[in-house]
């Protein structure tokens, strides 16, 4: 290869590297500038109001989900403060499920299957699903 050949390569490679870099630049600031433009920016980097303060919303409760697991079935429950509701009720082989009630004062759920009832209740305490259970029936299991 001549030094001429060799010089070309690299200028070609160098404006290669140039124009790729330019067009990262441009996609990465037109992202940026949508994102800014349709929202707030960081909390970081707000500037307080200098009007007077209004009042503000209190954060919703955190919210938590825990499941229940036994020989007929599971159930999960999520606690939003003291409002639970029920997520998914899913019945063991030969059992069924019905739901008595969804919320939100308490989750009641009825696993029926083999002459044997499962009743599990879903209730919020401190924000923290808790289950009670009665069953009928043989028994067995970990109900």
């Amino acid at each position: 290869m001549s030094r001429r050949s060799v010089l070309l390569a690299v200028l070609a490679w160098v404006a290669v590297v140039a124009v790729a870099s330019g067009v990262t630049w441009a996609v990465i600031n037109a992202a940026g500038q949508q994102v800014l433009a349709g929202g707030e920016l960081p909390e970081e980097v707000q500037v307080p109001p200098s009007s007077p303060a209004t009042p503000t919303v209190p954060a919703p409760a955190p919210s938590r989900q825990r499941t229940w697991e036994g020989s007929a079935g599971s159930m999960t429950v999520r606690c939003s403060g003291r409002e639970a509701s029920l997520q998914s009720a899913s019945p063991d082989d030969g059992y069924g499920v019905e739901v008595g009630s969804r919320g939100p004062a308490e989750v009641e759920v009825t696993f029926k299957g083999s002459g044997r009832e499962v009743q599990v209740k879903g209730t919020c305490a401190a924000g923290t699903p808790r289950f009670s259970t009665r069953s009928r029936g043989p028994t067995g299991g970990d109900d």
